[in-house]
């Protein structure tokens, strides 16, 4: 009884660590691989896959070297069996190797965002609903644990997930296209404000003799004007566009019109008897930067009283020397004196 009792001790002893035993080759799902024996010529090799969840095809039979593509097999061990048989029809003992079949992760989905304007790169986003992944761009070269891939240079880039058993998905080939080109801001080559009583201005692109390029003031549609004219005065975004569809926009001011001044209201003196001269005071518009002419802009002074005039016509002008600007001219007249009688001698008898 101790004797049987010691035998299958032995027994379940040997068959746990038959199962417990590592296979003898693993491999990922759907993969191929090529098997052999040594080739003794004239012996025919019989090779089977002993499990009937096996789904994939065996090619080489009957020689001492096949080819298995596991295809659809499902995860597993499985049990490659091979048995030899000599000329004379003898079968030798057959020679197994276990395999295990590991799972290997589902086909990601993959998303490219293009570089867009001013951007130095695009994004590869590697989407997979397992977990524990790895994620590759270089086709395996280099790994990391996150499938969002930034500032990606353009090019073409072979994408590949790999789980925790070592299995990768099949590559996939994306391309990150070139670079989009920023254009450089437009020359503004020449703005007029609006002078002295006008009430627009201009201003004057530089032609870059590029066709691609073209322009929109405040929004507006895109053209290939350069010349931009009766402006009122205020701040204009203009916009440059180039082939890619890059903007690049600058502001451009037109600056108010300078104020012209009032006309002169003024007060004459004309001579009185006996005299030979009157005088003008201005009495508006006064103030700091105010001068005052009465020979039509020859000459000005910043005092508005203008006295010694001889009668006559005199036109009377303002100016603001901070905008360099003038009234229209006032003509005031200094009427001639009146005249003094001349009383003749007195006569006596």
């Amino acid at each position: 009884m101790k004797k049987l009792f010691f035998i299958g001790s032995f027994l379940l002893l040997s068959l746990s660590k038959l199962f417990a035993q590592t296979a003898d080759q693993q491999l990922c799902e759907g993969v191929s691989s090529q098997y052999d024996v040594t080739h003794n010529p004239g012996n025919t090799y019989d090779w089977q896959i002993l499990e009937v969840g096996f789904a994939g095809t065996i090619t080489g039979n009957p020689t001492h070297q096949v080819t298995i593509d596991w295809g659809t097999t499902p995860v597993g061990t499985y049990t490659l069996q091979v048995t030899e048989t000599n000329a004379e029809n003898c079968e030798g003992l057959p020679v197994d190797i276990t395999i295990e079949v590991l799972e290997a992760p589902e086909a990601p989905t993959l998303n490219v965002t293009q570089p867009a304007c001013g951007d130095t790169g695009g994004t590869i986003t590697v989407t997979n609903t397992a977990t524990d992944l790895e994620y590759s761009i270089d086709g395996g070269t280099t790994w990391q644990t996150t499938g969002v891939f930034t500032d990606v240079a353009p090019g073409d880039y072979t994408v590949m997930v790999q789980n925790a058993n070592g299995c990768d998905t099949e590559s996939a080939q994306v391309t990150v296209d070139p670079l989009l080109v920023v254009p450089d801001a437009p020359v503004i080559v020449d703005t007029t404000h609006p002078g002295c009583g006008e009430t627009t201005g201009s201003f004057e692109v530089q032609d870059e003799n590029d066709p691609d390029l073209t322009y929109s003031l405040d929004g507006g549609p895109y053209t290939t004007n350069l010349s931009y004219t009766h402006l009122a005065p205020g701040a204009y975004d203009l916009t440059v566009q180039n082939a890619d569809g890059c903007e690049t926009t600058i502001t451009v001011t037109i600056n108010p019109a300078p104020t012209v001044p009032a006309d002169a209201v003024s007060t004459v003196v004309h001579p009185d008897c006996g005299e030979t001269t009157g005088s003008i005071t201005v009495s508006t518009p006064t103030g700091a930067n105010i001068e005052y002419s009465i020979d039509g802009g020859a000459t000005w002074q910043s005092s508005p009283v203008f006295t010694g005039l001889a009668p006559g016509n005199h036109d009377v002008i303002v100016r603001d020397t901070s905008a360099n600007c003038e009234s229209a001219p006032v003509t005031e007249t200094i009427n001639t004196a009146p005249a003094v009688p001349v009383t003749s001698p007195i006569n006596f008898n």
